[in-house]
């Protein structure tokens, strides 16, 4: 499996084995909707696939509301939610999907600069 933060390249060593790790780009969360807010499962999601403090990124509130996310999601009529929100919080991209997974995803530096 592989997780965030998780660095190397593949380069060969005198006894020539090859030496390989990867730079997970995405992170994909499901989340338990009766204990689990969305921003909070934002947030550290987003701290997780940047390797920041959770203190280091901008206040989630300056990129969408998080009350009007939560009631976009609320449970329905029959406990069913449907739906999918994507916008770009601290360098990534952020999808929430029938507010149950979310997805952050790093953006290229070139994309995040543009927001």
């Amino acid at each position: 499996m592989i997780f965030p933060g998780d660095e190397s390249d593949d380069t060969d060593t005198e006894d020539g084995t090859i030496s390989s790790t990867y730079v997970a780009e995405s992170l994909s969360v499901e989340m338990s909707p009766e204990t689990e807010g969305l921003a909070t499962s934002i947030i550290e999601a987003t701290a997780t696939i940047t390797d920041q403090s959770i203190l280091d990124l901008e206040p989630l509130y300056t990129v969408i509301d998080p009350d009007a996310l939560e009631t976009l999601f609320c449970n329905r009529v029959d406990g069913k939610r449907f739906g999918e929100v994507s916008f770009a919080y601290s360098g990534c991209a952020v999808t929430v999907t029938d507010g149950e997974r979310v997805t952050v995803t790093r953006q290229p530096v070139d994309a995040a600069a543009d927001d």
